[in-house]
């Protein structure tokens, strides 16, 4: 069901099926204060773009400011050409919709911009309280290397981290950017990151 959930978020399938995925979707959602949630938001079609400098660091900034208005506390978070992964616990103030409603809203402009729209939904995870956030924000860290974007010797620039989150990670990549070459090849993917932590539910 997650497997089919998150291909459906962020894949070109046929209209019957779109609709099909976003009311299974909307149905088992769950929007708990103070949980912490891995999510997904996507662009139509899929088009990138995302990672263009001007419409990146747009992004990164109105993500800070939800996490200075209390809506969410930020704890990782990266931008991909085509989708952004997001972990964080969600404040008291809206909804886990109305945090991505939000979201969106305050980062349309610069998407129209440059010729993009958001998808209507996202894909949302949230984490049982036993689990560590450690492997799915190293996850989140380990996407651009995995998908060959940028060099394991070089930094990607749109990753970031919360002001007060620090995973253990990060004091193990080589010359505090590279990841070790043995983590990108027994990298997880998103599904069954998310599937392994459903079953211990």
């Amino acid at each position: 069901m997650t497997h089919l959930i998150f291909e459906f978020l962020c894949s070109r399938v046929s209209a019957d099926l779109n609709h099909i995925g976003v009311d299974r979707l909307r149905r088992g959602r769950v929007s708990l204060p103070g949980a912490r949630y891995f999510t997904t938001v996507c662009t139509e079609g899929r088009y990138v773009g995302l990672g263009e400098p001007a419409v990146a660091s747009v992004l990164l900034a109105e993500l800070q400011k939800l996490d200075t208005n209390n809506d969410l506390s930020l704890l990782a978070t990266t931008v991909m050409p085509e989708h952004v992964h997001l972990l964080f616990k969600l404040g008291h103030q809206i909804t886990l919709s109305q945090v991505h409603a939000k979201y969106k809203s305050m980062t349309k402009h610069v998407l129209g911009a440059a010729g993009l729209s958001w998808q209507s939904n996202f894909f949302d995870h949230r984490l049982r309280e036993q689990v560590p956030l450690e492997r799915f924000a190293r996850y989140i860290y380990l996407n651009p290397y995995a998908k060959g974007i940028v060099p394991r010797t070089e930094a990607w620039p749109f990753w970031q981290l919360g002001p007060n989150y620090t995973p253990e990670f990060v004091l193990h990549l080589e010359n505090g950017v590279s990841p070790p070459t043995e983590w990108l090849n027994r990298m997880s993917g998103a599904t069954s990151l998310v599937e392994e932590d459903m079953i211990g539910s």
